[in-house]
């Protein structure tokens, strides 16, 4: 997994490329979501259309981050979700959690607080969640 890293506005986008599954992938993105944390700021853009690959230990890394953002009193918002992505996140009932934008400029508008979160399209399907 490739992550390269931009800084828009008061959010960083961090780009992901590659499969996103159990090993150094799962490593590689905590530890980037980590440091971007750690830079303060209003929260991340996680770009996910590079991801090929998304396994359950690749969701369980999304979802950590996403708890690891709260507690930072930050947000997480998602975009360039593929087919593949978007199916693994709408089998979840934690997908709903995670805001999703349709590009990124509109994700980096969200974090910079010119967007209420709400105002996110509700993309990510979860089926058999009450």
């Amino acid at each position: 997994m490739n992550i390269s890293e931009d800084q828009q506005g008061r959010a960083i986008v961090l780009h992901l490329a590659g499969p996103l599954g159990v090993g150094r992938s799962v490593r590689r993105l905590r530890a980037a979501v980590g440091r971007a944390l750690a830079h303060g700021g209003r929260g991340l853009v996680l770009d996910l259309s590079g991801v090929s690959y998304l396994d359950a230990a690749g969701l369980g890394a999304l979802i950590s981050c996403h708890r690891r953002a709260l507690r930072a009193s930050q947000r997480i918002v998602l975009t360039g979700l593929r087919r593949h992505v978007r199916e693994v996140l709408g089998l979840t009932c934690l997908a709903g959690q995670l805001g999703e934008a349709e590009d990124e400029e509109q994700a980096v508008r969200v974090l910079d607080g010119y967007e209420s979160r709400r105002d996110l399209p509700p993309h990510i399907p979860t089926t058999h969640c009450a």
